[in-house]
């Protein structure tokens, strides 16, 4: 009696792997393993009716082998590979330029732990940092959405308060221009210089080669006054050519040497405290000027 051969399967199942998303989500990801022939359940897996194909979806990602089995008991492995899922919403601080008091453009920056998406208005610095420069204060507090690749958010308030006007001076008895203040008296004091100026700096300082001088100290040629720390302007008092902040024989002198011998060097700042009539020349004129105010206190 002849029996039917039983048939012997030795060839292991052709598996292809696939995924619902391959870029960058903050979604679950579906893996779905395909067989040319059916295959037997796989633990936490959904098997279709007709058996070749598996499916499960994943929360986080994961790496691993399975080993799926035919229903001969062949076995093939798959590999499972899912980095693509971030939930976690990137961490942001702002940064800004200066937090003190300025006149200038204040440039607040945008950093984060790993590459976010462009936001209007601002500039990229690079994948995880962005940058906006402001030139006047904020209305309020801003808040801002920083988006990752993934499509996770995170929110920041930012506020800038510290841009102030630009500076300003005027005086009703000094002449500035240019950043140089002519036509100060001599044994003018600093509390005195202030009062006949009149500007919106929250800080001045008069400086002698870099030293600040006090309130009864007097103003010197060539001192200089600084507004917020970053505006300078160049002092001339009249008839002060030697830097004392007076008039005295030293500076008639001085006068008288320049009237002689053209040739003397002297720097322009000086040069102007002596040249009294303003016509770019020291002469007999300025030096009678300056003789009369050692006389008379007057030029």
């Amino acid at each position: 009696i002849l029996r039917p051969a039983l048939a012997i399967d030795t060839v292991p199942m052709e598996l292809q792997v696939s995924y619902s998303n391959k870029d960058i989500t903050n979604q679950n990801v579906t893996v779905s393993i395909t067989s040319n022939e059916e295959m037997l359940p796989l633990d936490g897996w959904l098997l279709s009716e007709d058996k070749k194909q598996a499916t499960k979806t994943y929360t986080e990602n994961a790496t691993e082998v399975l080993e799926v089995s035919d229903y001969a008991g062949n076995e093939t492995e798959a590999t499972i590979d899912i980095k693509n899922i971030d939930k976690i919403a990137p961490e942001v601080e702002i940064e800004y330029s200066t937090l003190e008091k300025t006149h200038n453009p204040v440039t607040v920056t945008i950093k984060a732990n790993e590459e976010i998406k462009d936001i209007d208005g601002w500039t990229r610095v690079d994948a995880e940092n962005l940058k906006k420069d402001y030139s006047e204060n904020t209305d309020g507090k801003i808040t801002i959405t920083i988006e990752d690749l993934a499509g996770n958010k995170t929110q920041k308030e930012y506020e800038i308060t510290n841009i102030e006007d630009e500076v300003t001076i005027e005086s009703q008895k000094y002449v500035i221009d240019n950043r140089i203040i002519t036509m100060v008296d001599p044994n003018t004091s600093v509390i005195e210089f202030y009062d006949n100026i009149t500007t919106n700096s929250t800080d001045k300082k008069v400086l002698n080669k870099d030293v600040e001088l006090a309130e009864q100290d007097l103003v010197t040629t060539n001192s200089t006054l600084l507004l917020d720390g970053e505006f300078r302007y160049t002092i001339i008092v009249k008839g002060d050519l030697n830097g004392d902040g007076k008039v005295t024989i030293s500076d008639l002198a001085m006068v008288q040497r320049i009237i002689l011998k053209p040739e003397t060097e002297l720097s322009e700042t000086y040069f102007a405290a002596g040249d009294l009539d303003n016509n770019e020349k020291m002469t007999i004129s300025d030096l009678a000027r300056i003789q009369r105010y050692i006389l008379t206190k007057s030029f």
